[in-house]
């Protein structure tokens, strides 16, 4: 998969599950819910490309003594050095995830 495929299949993801949840609540035109979900995951990807490239360049890092930021590398450290059935910590921009989907170690394991 290249970059764009990722960003397709992401946002079909999102707008079906929004698309799903927002028509529960309110009367929303179809292309307005996808083109939220394609903003959305653009802005996703681009925040994800820019943590998870600082975070393996961590040297070079202009945030790498900000809490937030360390605390998001030793979570992605923690998913490299875990292997096996055991890995997790996948979501770099959205850590939460990790944790409502039963995939979040707080040390290798």
């Amino acid at each position: 998969f290249d970059y764009w495929d990722d960003l397709k299949y992401a946002n079909l993801i999102i707008f079906i599950i929004w698309y799903c949840t927002i028509r529960l609540f309110y009367q929303v035109e179809w292309y307005y819910v996808l083109l939220l979900s394609f903003i959305t995951m653009v802005i996703y990807n681009f925040v994800y490309n820019k943590i998870h490239y600082s975070i393996h360049k961590i040297d070079e890092c202009k945030y790498k003594d900000n809490f937030i930021f360390k605390w998001l590398y030793n979570n992605h450290i923690v998913h490299h050095l875990t292997k096996g059935k055991n890995k997790g910590n996948y979501n770099i921009v959205f850590p939460g995830a990790d944790h409502i989907l039963g995939l979040y170690n707080s040390k290798v394991n």
